[in-house]
């Protein structure tokens, strides 16, 4: 049987067929982004983009889906490409080793992708991506902070438009406004309130909430995708 039978059973054959063909980018493959690749792969999506220029430490083992005692020291996307080939065999990968910035998002996100989903964790970066996107037409989907929360019964998707709170999304904003981008593009963000940090100390997070955070948006780039007039 194919081994995404119970996929094609939920979304239905004709639109599962846009799934599996369906080239997908992903951009920041830690906490949120891990998830959310390791969702698109057992989905069955049939092409997908990861990039992250970060390898994997003792500390993302409490979040980070690649990282176990036998992967640290090695780059994320290596370990994710292997992961994902075991999964699925047949996958198209392109695993990009690089830090996407305004400087090298053109060359890391092509103009045939179908989705982008935006796992970045800085705020500069995630402005160059959204406006790369969104000047060309590209959907894209957005995830807010899931650190300092540890509650997944508080994630939500909505827009950025909407009148939605927390530090990380005014910073996310006000960015967006310097470069004239439009507010109108999905978010997956948390209506838990965060707990409080001392200035310098690392940010306290669990993988119950970054990995609903990558579930949600992976989720929602289906969904899209899978209803797509094509």
């Amino acid at each position: 049987m194919n081994q995404f039978s119970r996929s094609i059973l939920l979304f239905g054959e004709k639109n599962y067929n846009k799934i599996s063909t369906s080239k997908i980018a992903v951009v920041g493959i830690g906490g949120v982004g891990s998830y959310a690749v390791e969702a698109l792969a057992r989905t069955g999506v049939g092409s997908l983009i990861i990039i992250d220029y970060d390898k994997v430490e003792a500390t993302n083992i409490n979040r980070q889906i690649w990282a176990l005692s036998s992967t640290v020291g090695k780059y994320k996307v290596d370990v994710a490409r292997e992961r994902l080939l075991d999964i699925n065999p047949g996958l198209e990968i392109v695993a990009n080793n690089k830090r996407l910035t305004a400087d090298s998002v053109n060359g890391l996100i092509p103009a045939d992708v179908d989705f982008v989903i935006d796992a970045i964790d800085s705020i500069i970066d995630k402005v160059s991506l959204i406006e790369y996107c969104l000047k060309r037409k590209i959907p894209v989907i957005s995830c807010m902070g899931a650190a300092r929360r540890k509650d997944p019964t508080k994630i939500k998707t909505g827009n950025i438009n909407e009148s939605i709170s927390g530090p990380l999304i005014k910073r996310f904003r006000k960015e967006l406004r310097k470069r004239n981008v439009a507010l109108d593009f999905p978010i997956v963000y948390s209506e838990e309130k965060a707990i409080d940090v001392q200035k310098g100390e690392p940010l306290p997070s669990c993988c119950f909430t970054t990995g609903t955070v990558g579930f949600a948006a992976a989720a929602y780039v289906c969904e899209f995708i899978s209803n797509a007039k094509v």
